[in-house]
């Protein structure tokens, strides 16, 4: 029991069908735990949480009482989770079903079939089971309902996809009870949405089965935009825990709003709000925050070369008749265009100059969370993770690292980008893990716009 006390004798914790499905899932070998939490009216309620296979790792899920007796039905032991999609794998049939959504955003239902080629109507039973596949479901599910006649019978749509040539047959129809209730959407809010369930590809494997899941849905979903302008994609599980904007900043400042005094530059600021509004499309939003950032690169690089050629001609030892100093002074020169000076230098340029190394150790810090996710080695590949003590500032770290992400999303060949960096991709599950690295661009973007403003309004 989750709160400290003490657990009940199995009869007594649920005495509904969750005491049975926790008895399968400790026979499964899955881990359960029960939660007491105490509701408004003062009264203790119980709650069962399963952890179910996910490959090498698992997912927790909450069993709730109207739920119990899908789960029940359900041998425990045959189903898997596919990565960190709403998809599940059921290792008896080697069927895999994922819920959908369509861009830009939101879930899908079963009305975006409509009007397509080889759809059909079939017939759902009122009990909300899984949509009968033939007459003979259809007879058991109007009997199970306590209905007759085929009239009676509430409609879906289908449309099914097989081959000679092939083994796979791919479906997408309404989502079935199971993973209804293990995609953690509830038995109520799910009805109408819309799953691709793929047959015949026989495997108990987890990776085996993601890999078939990510390459047939990529195929039919690429296929179906570029004919009927439906961009259907598979539904992710929610981010959970400590991320930032699910959180209000800590320290927020309390003091009264003025009337704005600065006067910033409006493309970068355009820039910047368009990474403000793109809010789960992580590498969008990291590229916008970085275009806002890059739009200061000449200003700063500039002024780095200007402040070495005033010192240089301000040292005593400067002679207008010596060539060799002359040449120095022309190579400094030149090193001021952006073609002839590297984007890395130029970024950490900026950098140094808008950003205060305690400012950046600040940031670090604020979360434990953070930290840790950020001085990780190989928390995203070909990306170096930040060490506190260290011979080069965060400063220098930070921009290092955003420099190599930018590399990573912008290098999208075939051969992995520039040495051979691996690409970073939109749907990728890298891509789910951005939201730090994302606050962090966001973080500099705003010092460097506030460094980079232009006088008073």
């Amino acid at each position: 029991m989750k709160d400290g006390s003490e657990v009940p004798a199995a009869a007594e914790r649920f005495g509904d069908a969750r005491d049975d499905v926790m008895a399968a899932a400790s026979q499964a070998g899955y881990g359960t735990e029960i939660h007491r939490v105490r509701s408004p009216d003062g009264e203790n309620r119980l709650f069962l949480r399963l952890q179910l296979p996910n490959g090498k790792e698992t997912r927790s899920i909450f069993v709730f009482e109207d739920e119990a007796e899908i789960f029940k039905e359900m041998d425990l032991k045959e189903w898997s989770y596919l990565g960190d999609y709403v998809a599940v794998l059921n290792r008896a049939t080697g069927g895999i079903e994922a819920l959908l959504g369509v861009l830009p955003r939101g879930v899908a239902s079963i009305r975006y079939l409509r009007d397509l080629p080889g759809v059909e109507e079939v017939p759902v039973a009122e009990s909300g089971d899984r949509i009968p596949l033939d007459r003979q479901d259809l007879e058991e599910a109007l009997e199970a309902a306590g209905q007759s006649g085929v009239e009676e019978v509430a409609k879906s749509l289908r449309l099914r996809l097989s081959s000679e040539s092939s083994s796979i047959t791919l479906e997408l129809s309404e989502v079935s009870k199971e993973l209804r209730v293990l995609g953690d959407r509830g038995t109520s809010d799910s009805r109408g949405l819309l799953s691709l369930k793929i047959s015949g590809s026989i495997t108990e494997r987890h990776d085996e089965a993601l890999q078939v899941l990510e390459r047939y849905a990529h195929a039919l979903f690429f296929d179906m935009d570029v004919r009927f302008g439906l961009a259907f994609n598979i539904v992710r599980t929610p981010i959970r825990g400590d991320h930032p904007r699910l959180r209000r900043p800590r320290g927020r400042s309390q003091s009264p709003i003025l009337l704005p005094r600065n006067r910033y530059a409006e493309e970068a600021a355009s820039l910047y709000f368009y990474g403000r509004s793109a809010n789960g499309m992580p590498l969008l939003q990291f590229l916008a925050y970085y275009q806002a950032i890059e739009f200061f690169f000449p200003s700063f690089w500039h002024a780095e070369q200007i402040r070495r050629l005033r010192n240089t001609l301000r040292d005593p030892r400067f002679s207008a008749e010596d060539d060799g100093e002359l040449q120095r002074l022309i190579g400094i020169a030149n090193g001021a265009g952006k073609g002839t000076t590297s984007e890395r230098q130029q970024l950490r340029s900026a950098v140094d100059a808008a950003v205060e190394e305690d400012d950046v150790r600040l940031f670090l810090e604020s979360t434990p969370h953070r930290l840790e996710f950020f001085t990780q080695k190989n928390a995203l590949v070909d990306v170096p993770h930040v060490v506190l003590k260290n011979s080069d500032s965060l400063r220098a770290q930070i921009a290092n690292r955003i420099y190599a992400l930018r590399c990573r999303i912008v290098h999208s060949k075939e051969d992995g980008g520039i040495a051979g960096a691996k690409v970073l991709l939109p749907f990728g599950r890298e891509a789910g893990r951005l939201y730090h690295d994302v606050e962090l661009v966001k973080f500099v973007a705003q010092k460097v716009i506030l460094a980079g403003s232009r006088g008073r309004l």
